[in-house]
């Protein structure tokens, strides 16, 4: 059965560490495009620090995914991350351009009006969200399940879905070639389940 192909993110609360094994399972068995760290309260030592080891983890392994850093492409800048991935309410996808002109930029978008506006810019991909009720970041937005197929049709970028999304759920997203699920929470569930395939 074919699957939506997986962006994973690596999600530390204050000042932890990344698990250098753990990234390098990750990388091993989802073979991402891209793989997202976001240290919503880390210190920026901290998201330097877990950001080199993740870029060299990517470089060690050859495997050819893309670093993003979320909110911050001060610190994707710093560390060598060819990716941000920027809110509606972060910093502008035209003055991350601006300041940063070689940085790739993620876009969170929350309905299809949000991707109207996100097919101007020139992105590497648009997040969209939340497609189901998710613990790992509340919110009082709106689902957008109901959305996804359109989403997909009406973007001129690649979608990665993300909010709620399990092991047990991603089969309910319909599947293009440029569409990719997001996984936190579940991420360590699908490796275990992906590694005894």
């Amino acid at each position: 059965m074919k699957m939506l192909a997986i962006y994973p993110i690596i999600d530390l609360a204050g000042d932890r560490s990344a698990d250098a094994a753990f990234v390098d399972r990750v990388l091993r068995i989802l073979r991402p495009d891209f793989l997202q760290l976001r240290m919503k309260e880390g210190s920026d030592a901290a998201i330097v620090a877990n950001a080199l080891l993740i870029r060299d983890r990517i470089r060690f392994l050859n495997a050819g995914t893309r670093l993003v850093i979320n909110d911050r492409p001060d610190i994707a800048v710093r560390c060598g991350a060819p990716v941000v991935h920027v809110g509606d309410t972060d910093i502008s996808p035209v003055e991350v351009r601006r300041r940063y002109p070689d940085l790739q930029i993620g876009l969170s978008t929350h309905s299809l009006d949000d991707i109207v506006l996100a097919n101007r810019y020139d992105l590497a991909y648009i997040g969209f969200g939340p497609v189901f009720k998710t613990a790992t970041k509340p919110t009082s937005r709106p689902t957008v399940f109901a959305l996804a197929a359109e989403a997909l049709s009406l973007s001129r970028h690649p979608v990665v879905f993300i909010g709620g999304i399990t092991p047990d759920t991603i089969g309910d997203l319909p599947i293009r070639e440029k569409a990719q699920a997001a996984l936190i929470g579940s991420l360590a569930d699908l490796l275990d389940r992906r590694a005894h395939d």
